[in-house]
């Protein structure tokens, strides 16, 4: 019945790592973080590990006692995949899974994985994916390799979140064509359509709104940047009774253009197509863009305080390298 029950449940990471803190804390053990392996070299000998350091402040001398070894090697739970072995080495406390056993066991019934978790039910119903990069890119050599990460992780992320049952918008729905045709040969099948000719009476609104938020915002004459607005985020925020913790403190003076008030317009469209349903917005955003995207999401609840109800959170993705190359290298050359 229990190896029923184990086949039943479908394998997963969290559920594992909780399972082995539980089956330390049984013997007596002060509370102790496993991690799981990660480095290719050290998955030859194992999947989970207590760092030795760790062992010393939870057992005399760091020493495991046998019985506990014995206890983990033989754990068997729901969620649980099969264990082959556990030992103590200079590294700590090492579980190696029993591999073919864990293959066999997914292939042999991988339904249980497309069904949404327990947890499902609780937080937000509607998850608005915004893949910052894609906003900006209008030609396929302008595709970075650390745009290309961020646009991987949203579309995974919106795999993983229905999945979980959410309702996930993917923003934007429109860009360049060239990249969406890269994107294809990915396998990425990110949604694309027109903007609608509303999007820019938005705009234009956004434009108006900025003008009237601060005597200081104004219109900025320059060749750069035709018909850009500066705005003071941090005077028209506090003026607005916005509070600014967890914002970078150096958030000041935003030079706004008609692509920064096209990427709030597009954003706002999604929430509103969200109507009454609770939703969070979160903003998968390269490194090297993330204080670009920090005045972008201050100055949505700028010309649109409503936007204040609604939970906005950043993933910033971090930097790729391109190891003995002496230039950037685009996206299109890194894949040819």
């Amino acid at each position: 019945m229990e190896s029923e029950a184990r086949c039943a449940a479908p394998l997963r990471v969290f559920e594992t790592l909780r399972l082995l803190g539980t089956a330390l804390q049984s013997s007596s053990a002060p509370s102790t973080v496993w991690f799981k392996e990660s480095s290719q070299k050290n998955l030859r000998s194992r999947d989970f590990l207590v760092p030795r350091g760790t062992l010393k402040n939870s057992f005399p001398d760091g020493e495991v006692p046998a019985d506990v070894i014995e206890k983990l090697r033989s754990l068997a739970a729901p969620g649980l995949p099969p264990i082959k072995n556990c030992l103590q080495s200079e590294a700590g406390l090492l579980v190696q899974l029993d591999r073919p056993a864990v293959f066999r066991q997914v292939l042999k019934d991988f339904t249980p994985y497309l069904r949404p978790p327990s947890s499902a039910d609780s937080g937000p119903d509607v998850v608005i994916l915004n893949c910052a990069p894609l906003h900006s890119n209008k030609a396929l050599e302008a595709l970075r390799l650390s745009h290309l990460r961020a646009v991987l992780i949203a579309d995974h992320l919106a795999e993983v979140l229905t999945l979980q049952g959410k309702h996930v918008y993917r923003v934007p729905a429109a860009f360049c064509t060239e990249v969406e045709g890269f994107l294809s040969q990915l396998g990425i099948s990110w949604p694309s359509s027109a903007d609608a000719p509303a999007l820019e009476e938005t705009v234009s609104c956004f434009k108006d709104l900025l003008r009237d938020c601060d005597e200081d915002t104004g219109d900025v004459d320059s060749a750069q940047s035709p018909g850009a607005i500066r705005v003071q985020l941090k005077t028209s925020a506090e003026k607005h009774n916005i509070c600014l913790q967890g914002y970078d403190p150096n958030l000041d003076f935003f030079l706004v253009n008609e692509d920064d008030l096209r990427h709030i317009a597009r954003l706002q469209r999604s929430v509103q197509a969200a109507q009454t349903s609770p939703c969070t917005v979160l903003h998968i955003v390269s490194c090297e863009e993330e204080f670009h995207q920090q005045k972008l999401d201050l100055l949505w609840r700028l010309v649109l305080p409503s936007t204040g109800d609604v939970a906005q959170k950043h993933l910033v993705c971090g930097p790729v390298k391109v190891v003995n190359s002496a230039s950037a290298v685009t996206c299109s050359q890194y894949f040819q």
